[in-house]
């Protein structure tokens, strides 16, 4: 999904396609060491090493709901 603000909307959807296609991933995987979001393509090594990923159910939007009252803590104990 690509916001309707960006000024060049074809061409980010385009690189978008681009970046999650399976040989980009396959590249990103084997030359970064990163985790593909692309699941039909292969870790690298590296990233296998650990086992296999299993995402976290935290909801980060419960996150986001505590966060002004987190920074008010932050300020209050001085933390930088």
């Amino acid at each position: 999904m690509v916001i309707s603000l960006v000024p060049n909307h074809d061409n980010a959807v385009k690189l978008l396609k681009d970046f999650t296609s399976d040989s980009a991933q396959s590249c990103f995987a084997n030359s970064n060491n990163e985790y593909r979001v692309v699941p039909t393509v292969a870790a690298s090594s590296v990233v296998e090493g650990p086992g296999e990923f299993t995402a976290a159910t935290l909801n980060l939007n419960e996150l986001g709901k505590r966060q002004a009252r987190a920074q008010e803590i932050y300020n209050e104990v001085g933390y930088k």
